[in-house]
């Protein structure tokens, strides 16, 4: 894979505020060729401060960039493990996805998102 990738990162049925705390851990991790980009949500009336990121968007420019991004989705996942969620989904422009799932192994999650980006950059 030579072309970049953008893609969003989603968690099914997950609390908001996850997306927050998933950017935040993408962030400090700093997985090489991986950038990330959260949309906030406008704050309610009389709130003060930012909304919570509803959109959570991550750009992959190489194959290696792939294997980066999924050991920082596999450590945020292995470190919350009872607050993080069961899975998160990874969806191409093009609608290609993968769910990449806590209790699966970490060669397995790198696979299925390799396979999953590489098919959308076809």
């Amino acid at each position: 894979m030579t072309t970049q990738i953008d893609a969003s990162l989603g968690i099914p049925g997950g609390d908001p505020a996850m997306l927050d705390d998933l950017a935040a851990w993408i962030r400090e991790a700093r997985p090489a060729g991986v950038r990330v980009r959260g949309k906030r949500a406008a704050a309610g009336e009389g709130a003060m401060g930012l909304g919570l990121v509803e959109t959570l968007t991550v750009s992959v420019g190489a194959l290696s960039a792939t294997v980066e991004l999924v050991k920082a989705l596999h450590g945020w996942m292995t470190a919350r493990r009872s607050a993080a969620p069961a899975e998160v989904v990874i969806t191409a422009a093009n609608g290609a996805s993968v769910s990449i799932k806590a209790s699966a192994p970490l060669p397995e999650m790198i696979a299925q998102a390799q396979a999953a980006l590489e098919a959308a950059a076809r």
